[in-house]
């Protein structure tokens, strides 16, 4: 198990690697927004902004998706190998395995557009929220803020959050850079798991085993309910549950635990 866990787990350098990409989109994201957000606003000049964004957006779902594209074979052949170490037999990489990683790929690379839009859409409330009170204070008799005051407030709320709108599974909100390390520790988990379970089956395997580890919270049932259990994949087994799809890890994000393959109990 040790060893699926060492190769699975992202080295720092790869890690980095995205983590990086996502603080320096966010960076530019926040250098677009502070650039502008002390001006006198128009439709066109929000127009410009968001036109701007999805430029920088762009680019960062495509840079992630590379990232997908290198990391995720790897975790995935990482799972042929350790069932192929544990039923001491080889296969080659088929047709039908390239198309599992790719489909990995393009669920892990989704995961990331659907946080890019949802930061584009927190994007475009923060500038009409500036647009609205920009007008607002035109239409004020009463002396109040100046348009460089409602920039600083901004200025704040986005440096204290970061630029957002995505939440983690206690209802927290999580800034993109932290988002995208999270879905690249849960996919590449995935693609090592799917791996474990398609060589298993490959080979004739029907009893897995969800592995176990200190330190699981209390409060995640699905971890609790399975750890260290063991199931029939074929669903025929007398002595072992079937299993099915909610018995695959992982069960949430940043989850750590693994398919073991026991030929051993067959």
């Amino acid at each position: 198990m040790a060893k699926l866990l060492d190769k699975t787990n992202l080295s720092s350098e790869k890690l980095e690697a995205i983590v990086k990409l996502f603080r320096a989109g966010q960076e530019d994201i926040f250098d677009l927004l502070f650039k502008n957000i002390d001006k006198t606003l128009t439709k066109n000049s929000k127009d410009t902004l968001l036109a701007e964004l999805t430029v920088i957006l762009g680019a960062m779902s495509a840079r992630s998706k590379q990232w997908f594209a290198t990391v995720l074979p790897e975790a995935y052949k990482a799972g042929l190998k350790f069932v192929d170490r544990s039923v001491d037999q080889s296969a080659p990489i088929t047709a039908d395995h390239i198309d599992i990683v790719n489909e990995l790929i393009d669920a892990g690379s989704l995961r990331v557009d659907i946080a890019l839009d949802v930061a584009r859409r927190d994007f475009q409330l923060i500038v009409d929220q500036a647009l609205t009170d920009q007008i607002r204070l035109k239409l004020s008799s009463v002396e109040g803020d100046s348009i460089q005051d409602i920039a600083k407030d901004i200025e704040k709320l986005i440096k204290d959050r970061g630029i957002t709108g995505m939440f983690d599974r206690r209802g927290r909100a999580v800034s993109l850079q932290n988002y995208a390390e999270m879905v690249a520790r849960t996919e590449v988990l995935r693609a090592a798991n799917l791996g474990v379970l398609n060589r298993g089956l490959q080979y004739g395997v029907d009893i897995y085993e969800v592995s176990y580890h200190a330190g699981v919270d209390p409060n995640d049932k699905p971890c609790i309910d399975n750890a260290g259990k063991k199931f029939s994949a074929s669903g025929t087994s007398e002595n072992f549950p079937p299993l099915e799809l909610d018995n695959i890890p992982p069960y949430h994000p940043n989850c750590r635990h693994i398919l073991i393959p026991r030929p051993d109990l067959e």
